[in-house]
């Protein structure tokens, strides 16, 4: 039986883990249980939130605040965004908003409520 993947094309640079936590720690595998719903739906609301501000964009800090996330769990979010084409710099070279790269949408992802 093939296990199912985030990225049907196989275009995912590395496999994915065989669990979600780290596998000798109890608080990690009780935060993957509590989050593993979720994980799908923050990266959406992280995609929204930068999408629902057009062509002005959105920072880090923005999203945190918009989102009520704290970075270390709006960051990788976004980067995922980035990584896969969702998400880029605004201009070139990258504008910058209070000392902070501006991130704008570039495409709309199908799948992504799916993932996860």
């Amino acid at each position: 039986m093939k296990k199912a993947t985030l990225f049907p094309d196989d275009s995912n640079p590395r496999p994915p883990s065989p669990e979600p936590y780290v596998q000798r720690s109890r608080t990690s595998q009780a935060a993957a249980k509590l989050v593993r719903p979720s994980v799908s739906s923050q990266v959406a609301r992280v995609f929204d939130f930068i999408d629902s501000h057009g062509n002005y964009g959105a920072t880090d800090r923005e999203i945190q605040h918009g989102l009520e996330l704290d970075g270390n769990s709006q960051r990788p979010r976004r980067v995922w965004l980035q990584k896969h084409g969702f998400v880029t710099t605004k201009g070139i070279p990258p504008e910058v908003r209070d000392r902070s790269t501006v991130w704008v949408t570039t495409s709309k992802p199908l799948r992504l409520r799916d993932a996860g």
